[in-house]
């Protein structure tokens, strides 16, 4: 099965979803949601310098069955930029919106540093979810803190939209399998500023994290999770490469691994109806 023929800017631009912002002490936070009707429910976090459009194949694919709640995390898409990360600060939104519509039997899913966060909440929370699923996520040493440049980073500025939004890749580099839908991903991810477009997200993010915090592989195992874990990958990975996912076993040893053909890193991208 293939989804190489989908004329995916048609199917999203149909199903729109809905757009809100929570407002925290802290900033405010951008959602979107597709299905809201739906018995039960999946919130999704994505990877860093991405945002919650990431998952709108999903809230598409998904939407007639599920309600699909894709958060973009502080520093990212929409929500706002703070001067501090930490971690405790991102599981707190995640609790949050999961407890909005506590009555809702909700799956957890995460994909790259997002399926860290997944761990990061299971770990704190290991029976509070029906299920949670990790897409590609990287090796769990999060340094405590990453050396902050002399000068912070800025994005370049261009006079024309269609300029920045030729610049879309994917990191690390892979094949952009589907151009039509990296496009209204790139579409989604910008923002007009004086003197042309930048970049929604803000680069200085891992800088201004606290990675104390996060697990790291020498951490305890955590065999007392009743809460169903999954973990997917792509076949042609080189983020969750298999020395990858023998240390998240190591510490969640009820994980069970499943790999996505024809895919790289960003699964949402590469293959979404297989992975839907």
């Amino acid at each position: 099965m293939s989804s190489s023929r989908t004329s995916w800017p048609a199917k999203l631009h149909l199903n729109p979803p809905d757009s809100q912002f929570i407002e925290r002490d802290s900033g405010a936070i951008h959602t979107l949601s597709w299905g809201e009707n739906q018995p039960s429910r999946l919130v999704c976090l994505h990877g860093a310098s991405a945002n919650a459009y990431w998952f709108a194949p999903l809230g598409v694919s998904l939407s007639d069955r599920h309600h699909i709640v894709a958060i973009s995390l502080p520093g990212h898409g929409q929500s706002s930029w703070q001067d501090h990360y930490t971690l405790d600060d991102l599981l707190s939104i995640i609790e949050y919106v999961i407890d909005q519509d506590s009555d809702k039997p909700t799956m957890l899913v995460g994909h790259s540093f997002g399926g860290r966060l997944v761990l990061e909440y299971l770990r704190r929370r290991p029976n509070a979810l029906q299920g949670a699923c990790v897409l590609d996520p990287p090796g769990m040493r999060l340094p405590g803190s990453f050396a902050s440049p002399a000068i912070p980073r800025t994005h370049t500025v261009r006079a024309a939209k269609a300029a920045l939004l030729d610049r879309f890749r994917i990191i690390p580099s892979q094949p952009l399998i589907h151009p039509d839908l990296c496009r209204y991903v790139a579409e989604h991810s910008i923002v007009a500023v004086p003197g042309g477009w930048r970049w929604q997200f803000d680069p200085n993010f891992f800088f201004r994290l606290d990675g104390d915090q996060f697990l790291t592989p020498t951490a305890k195992p955590i065999d007392k999770l009743s809460t169903p874990l999954e973990m997917i990958f792509g076949s042609h990975t080189t983020v969750c490469t298999e020395p990858v996912r023998k240390t998240l076993q190591q510490v969640f040893p009820s994980l069970h691994a499943y790999e996505l053909e024809d895919a790289w890193h960003a699964l949402t991208l590469d293959q979404p109806l297989l992975l839907a």
